[in-house]
């Protein structure tokens, strides 16, 4: 017996049509779950644990999405090698850290 949609028997096509729809919405929402949490601070290495990506590649996608993070490790590099931070200059009417 096939599975019924409002009254309609689904046919191969139809439940193919399904599957593939709620793959993607379990893609966007495994990739808006992704880009906040990076937005909120959290280290790569550790987004790559929560999500279960095997590759820190495919983690690196979220990372201009944390610009404040990179900035404030590189003002720990840059406080440690006695320099300047770089990192804020080109940014019109903000000086170098």
């Amino acid at each position: 017996m096939s599975p019924y949609l409002r009254g309609r028997q689904l046919t191969e096509i139809d439940r193919e049509l399904i599957a593939k729809i709620a793959e993607v919405k379990w893609h966007g929402l495994r990739h808006t779950w992704a880009s906040w949490v990076a937005q909120a601070g959290t280290p790569l290495n550790v987004l790559q644990e929560l999500g279960g990506w095997e590759s820190e590649s495919m983690v690196r996608r979220y990372a201009h999405l944390a610009p404040a993070q990179l900035i404030e490790h590189s003002e720990k590099v840059a406080g440690l090698l006695g320099g300047t931070n770089t990192a804020h200059r080109g940014k019109k009417g903000q000086a170098d850290a």
